[in-house]
């Protein structure tokens, strides 16, 4: 049998989820995979969110918000971006292919370009196959790996040291700074992640 990708995708109430209305209602095809949960913002999406969708079963998950600077609450999907590149770097640390993690913008009404959105990401999963295939690791190994990580994240410390990340960002509105951001995320969460989650959570040899 075919492999057919699962995918959860945690959709922007005001801009996103209104877009895959759109698309709905003007019949644009997009592939049965994407299961639908609605956040009010794409801020909102934590990652042990992320990680946990993973550990559950999707083998994408996909993160959709309003256009930069359209956030109805301001700074909501700025935010968003911040969480999806720390996230994509850890995912990368535990052996993960970051091209499993998608973050999108989409207007109420761009149902069209959600549903392409949508059909590219579906391909580009089933091309990597389940989670884990593509990066030449067994199942149980994927599953602690990840489990360790969202551990390490409800920790006091590094959850505070992300939201002061966010503070400064915001701030210093450097959200566009890509290389502001990622020393930033190296220097105060992976550094730190690596000391609490990596180097005790040793299964699967990483």
């Amino acid at each position: 049998m075919a492999f057919e990708p699962k995918i959860l995708g945690f959709l922007c109430n005001w801009c996103c989820y209104a877009a895959a209305d759109t698309a709905g209602v003007s019949r644009f095809q997009y592939p049965p995979n994407l299961k639908v949960i609605r956040v009010m913002c794409s801020g909102r999406v934590a990652p042990e969110f992320i990680f946990d969708a993973f550990m559950h079963g999707a083998d994408g998950v996909f993160i959709g918000g309003c256009h930069l600077g359209d956030c109805q609450y301001l700074y909501g999907n700025y935010e968003a971006t911040v969480v999806v590149k720390m996230s994509s770097e850890i995912l990368k640390q535990i052996g993960i292919n970051p091209e499993r993690l998608l973050l999108s913008w989409h207007s109420a009404t761009e149902g069209s370009q959600f549903a392409k959105k949508i059909s590219e990401f579906t391909e580009k999963i089933r091309s990597l196959g389940p989670l884990g295939e593509s990066e030449g690791l067994e199942r149980d190994v994927v599953v602690e790996r990840l489990k360790a990580i969202i551990e390490g994240l409800k920790g006091r410390k590094i959850r505070m040291a992300f939201g002061k990340m966010c503070k400064r960002i915001r701030e210093q509105n450097k959200y566009s700074d890509k290389a502001f951001i990622e020393e930033e995320i190296n220097r105060r969460l992976i550094v730190p992640i690596k000391e609490k989650v990596f180097k005790g959570a040793r299964n699967g040899g990483y």
